[in-house]
């Protein structure tokens, strides 16, 4: 689990973060990945103050290598480090070039070995709302069918759904939390808004008593 981001203290490191940004913002970088480099970058600082290393003079190149060893450490996988990576290969470019440091990062990205999403067929769909059975929980398990299957939300869109994003009247559901924190609105019918819909009136009751 990520670490609660943490504050900068270094009146030299929060001036930095802020012209780093701006660095991103002349390059071109979208305004849905700077938050995301600028996060890592916040936690490499944040490290180095931990070290007692407040000033872009007492960086070392081996920093950035020690600190990838604590988020490994940590458990993280191997697209969190890789980003992570990105992010202080971008930011030791910009001290760089901009002047402030000649210390450059040897990184090397990680091989991302996260297994790839599998597919399942119609048929195998189909054997999966076969066995959910009639108890309670088979309601819900077909409910979760209709949404995450049916509807084809991704996992953290379905996990974050609350009662006030059903829209049955229009039949709809209102993504609050997609991918790259866009809000987007998907179709829900047929089958899929009959169980979804029975779910809510019969089985979320009995599995909150």
């Amino acid at each position: 689990m990520r670490a609660k981001k943490q504050k900068l203290q270094s009146a030299e490191y929060i001036v930095l973060s802020g012209m780093f940004k701006e660095w991103l913002e002349l390059l071109g970088y979208s305004p849905l990945s700077i938050p995301a480099l600028m996060l890592a970058v916040t936690d490499f600082l944040h490290y180095q103050e931990q070290q007692h290393k407040t000033s872009l003079q007492q960086l070392e190149a081996i920093d950035a290598n020690e600190f990838l060893q604590t988020t490994i450490e940590r458990g993280c996988g191997s697209g969190h480090v890789n980003k992570q990576i990105q992010a202080l290969k971008l930011f030791s470019r910009y001290i760089r070039e901009s002047g402030q440091s000649g210390i450059g990062f040897n990184l090397e990205r990680m091989d991302d070995s996260r297994a790839k999403p599998t597919w399942l067929t119609k048929k195998e769909i189909q054997l999966l709302y076969e066995v959910t059975g009639d108890s309670v929980l088979g309601i819900r398990d077909r409910a979760m069918l209709a949404v995450f299957y049916g509807c084809g939300l991704r996992l953290n869109e379905g996990a974050s759904l609350e009662l006030k994003d059903i829209d049955r009247n229009n039949q709809r559901i209102h993504v609050r939390k997609g991918k790259h924190y866009k809000e987007r609105i998907v179709p829900l019918a047929g089958r899929n808004f009959t169980e979804l819909c029975f779910y809510m009136d019969y089985g979320r009751p009995q599995l909150l008593q």
